[in-house]
């Protein structure tokens, strides 16, 4: 698996897997939780107060930097069958987030899965619909 973002900060913080209980616990914006018990258990282990994610788990995954509105995302990071693109969109401009969109898609093998969370809904619906897929589903 790996994992991308702009701010090298992010990035950081994600190759450590350790986050305080505030950062694990944090609540949706509806204020649901986002994890579960069972989820907690099977992640993290509890080092000093902080959750800390397992050590199998985290040599699975790789993070590095990279930018959504970089046309040459696609020559940078390459396809995938599975796509997750969470809370990026919804920061940017209407604009912006149409080119970041269109970047994330040119990520995609042949019927590969685009997972998106934090998107403005009409866009996604647009911007789904015109690369001729009418499958999609919001969570």
């Amino acid at each position: 698996m790996r994992g991308y973002d702009i701010d090298d900060a992010c990035i950081e913080k994600a190759r450590s897997g350790r986050y305080t209980p505030p950062e694990a616990l944090q609540p949706d914006l509806s204020g649901k939780p986002t994890m579960t018990a069972e989820f907690a258990d099977a992640t993290f282990d509890i080092e000093d107060g902080c959750y800390v994610v397992k050590s199998d788990l985290r040599r699975r995954v790789v993070f590095a930097p990279a930018d959504a509105l970089d046309p040459g995302l696609k020559d940078q990071i390459g396809t995938s069958d599975i796509v997750y693109a969470q809370n990026l969109l919804l920061h940017l401009r209407p604009r912006a987030a149409k080119a970041a969109f269109r970047n994330i898609c040119r990520l995609l093998n042949p019927k590969a899965a685009l997972f998106v969370a934090g998107v403005d809904l009409p866009l996604l619906q647009a911007q789904t619909r015109k690369r001729g897929s009418s499958r999609w589903t919001t969570g």
